[in-house]
C-alpha cells in the first residue's frame, strides 16, 4: 500500500474516532447527566439510550479514546521524518526557542497522561 493511501486511511480513522468521541461525550454530558442511573433500590427509573446506561456509555467513550490515541500515535509515526526534519532543519537563531517550546509541550503532554494515575478518588 502506498504512503498517501495509508495516510488517508489513518487520518480518516482519526476523524471518525474524534467524531464518535465527541458524540459519546455529548451524550453523557447532556442526555445522561450524573445521577441519571436510577436510585438505590429502584426508586427512580434509570435513563438509557439504546439500552445503554451512562456507565456503559462511559466505557464506550473510554475505549474510543484509547483507540483514537493509538491511531494518533500511528499518525505521528507516519509523519515522524517530517517532524524531525522540521525541528532539526531550523535556523540557528530560532532553534533554541522552538526546542524549549517542544520540550515544554512534551512535558505538558506527559503530565496530562500521568495525572489520572496520581489523582486520589474522593468519597471512597
Amino acid at each position: 500500500m502506498n504512503r498517501p493511501i495509508l495516510n488517508l486511511i489513518v487520518d480518516g480513522l482519526a476523524l471518525v474516532g474524534f467524531i464518535f468521541l465527541v458524540a459519546t461525550g455529548l451524550i453523557m454530558h447532556f442526555v445522561l447527566p450524573p445521577g441519571s442511573g436510577g436510585g438505590p433500590g429502584g426508586h427512580r427509573v434509570a435513563i438509557t439510550i439504546w439500552g445503554l446506561s451512562r456507565h456503559q456509555w462511559g466505557e464506550i467513550h473510554f475505549w474510543i479514546a484509547v483507540g483514537l490515541l493509538i491511531i494518533l500515535s500511528l499518525h505521528l509515526s507516519l509523519h515522524w521524518r517530517w517532524l524531525v526534519s522540521t525541528v532539526c532543519g531550523l535556523k540557528k537563531e530560532t532553534s533554541g526557542l522552538r526546542a524549549i517550546l517542544g520540550i515544554l509541550a512534551l512535558l505538558a503532554l506527559f503530565l496530562v497522561l500521568v495525572a489520572p494515575f496520581l489523582a486520589t478518588p474522593e468519597g471512597r
